[in-house]
């Protein structure tokens, strides 16, 4: 099965943050707002996410990065960029 990665300066900086991965399934949905891939790395599974429209982008790092972390079962975020 093939793959359609992100853009190679993404992908370069996952690696950077994740070190060796692979992608493994990709999803996207049909409202064309973020796109998702499974990876997989030395370490198990994560997730790379990408949004489409910045305020959305903005909205889910803060949500991830400040509430979650306090709710319990909630994604971990390894790192995120400046920008969508």
């Amino acid at each position: 099965m093939s793959l359609t990665l992100p853009d190679e300066a993404t992908w370069q900086w996952t690696h950077s943050v994740l070190g060796e991965c692979e992608a493994v399934s990709e999803f996207a949905h049909g409202h064309g707002y973020s796109r998702l891939w499974r990876l997989r790395t030395r370490e198990g599974h994560a997730w790379l996410k990408m949004h489409a429209h910045p305020a959305k982008w903005a909205g889910e790092v803060h949500a991830l990065t400040t509430w979650a972390p306090s709710l319990g079962k909630t994604p971990k975020v390894l790192g995120h960029r400046e920008g969508p």
